[in-house]
């Protein structure tokens, strides 16, 4: 069979950059309808852990950026407005948050795109109301975003009939690990956590991955999600270090824990799947949500042993910094006094 590479590469690059910009075009209408003072709103209700994982559900349910939430804990940490514990709080409830958009993939409203893109720049170009114009870019972003995945779809569909990708699909079926670095690789590449997730629903729903090869690929997804973050606090002070070592941390435990536990997993998605009769993209969405709450339920009962893990963690990291520096710094001052 006679493949048109060029076809699928392009409606897949297109697709994903439309995809892309569509999810930061809705983020940036919910976050401009919701108001500009995020900042304080993290800084003032998250006077405690629990809280803090409500208000990183809300933050990051507005702005669609668990990532871009957790950079604004990074800053509020570094500048001494947020202690740890409520910065834990807060990253948890914020992988949380940012499974609204496959939800709302889940909808399957991809015969709507086109009159949703219309719809939108209607109220973004012929309105001044600045209300409107939210309006329109929400609406143009959503049908951004289902435009871009008919995009995608459309483009492998090929695929389906090339056995060479059949067998490296079967592949991450047989080897969870495998999973879970596609996973990573593809988040930290394009930066996007819910533009992974949408390309694995999509993947899912045109039969080219069960349901226990997609699950591996949606852990390591939010492993891919904190390298933005860790980026982010590689200037910063200690306190910011913690956080973002704190994401990781969170993260991988998840990760390893759904990992070893992937039959039982599988099965209770699978039980929801028939009982609500969920379609494969709302599967996946489901199956994005159960991992992060209960992700979140697992460990949120040892915030306090996570904050004091990461703190020696770091503080035990910069010692042995501080110590190698001074080290070669002497024996660089050693060697120029004996030199002739």
């Amino acid at each position: 069979m006679s493949i048109n590479w060029q076809e699928i590469i392009f409606h897949f690059l297109g697709g994903l950059g439309l995809f892309l910009y569509s999810i930061k075009t809705m983020g940036d209408g919910l976050q401009q309808a919701a108001g500009d003072r995020l900042r304080y709103y993290i800084d003032k209700y998250t006077s405690n852990p629990f809280l803090g994982v409500l208000v990183g559900i809300v933050v990051t349910a507005l702005i669609q950026s668990s990532t871009g939430v957790t950079v604004i804990t990074v800053g509020l940490v570094s500048a001494s407005l947020l202690t740890l514990r409520q910065a834990i709080g807060i990253i948890m409830g914020a992988n949380i948050g940012t499974t609204v958009t496959s939800f709302i993939i889940g909808f399957k409203l991809g015969e709507y795109a086109l009159p949703l893109i219309f719809l939108g720049t209607m109220f973004l170009f012929f309105t001044k109301n600045r209300t409107a114009n939210n309006i329109g870019r929400i609406l143009f972003g959503v049908g951004g975003i289902f435009y871009a995945l008919n995009l995608i779809s459309a483009g492998m569909s090929p695929l389906k009939d090339l056995p060479q990708f059949k067998e490296y699909m079967v592949t991450l079926g047989q080897n969870p690990i495998l999973g879970v670095v596609a996973g990573a690789v593809i988040t930290v590449l394009i930066q996007a956590s819910s533009a992974t997730i949408g390309i694995l629903q999509g993947l899912y729903a045109g039969g080219f991955l069960d349901l226990k090869g997609a699950l591996p690929v949606l852990f390591g997804d939010n492993i891919g999600t904190t390298l933005t973050v860790i980026i982010a606090a590689a200037g910063a002070n200690i306190s910011a270090k913690r956080v973002a070592a704190t994401h990781v941390t969170f993260n991988v435990l998840g990760t390893i824990l759904c990992l070893i536990l992937l039959g039982p997993f599988t099965s209770m998605i699978e039980y929801f799947q028939a009982l609500l009769h969920l379609s494969p993209e709302m599967t996946i969405a489901f199956s994005h949500g159960a991992f992060n709450v209960s992700n979140t339920i697992v460990q949120f009962p040892f915030i306090g042993a996570l904050a004091y893990f990461v703190t020696k963690l770091i503080l035990v990291k910069t010692k042995l910094l501080s110590m190698n520096l001074f080290t070669w710094m002497n024996n660089s001052s050693s060697k120029l006094l004996l030199s002739p």
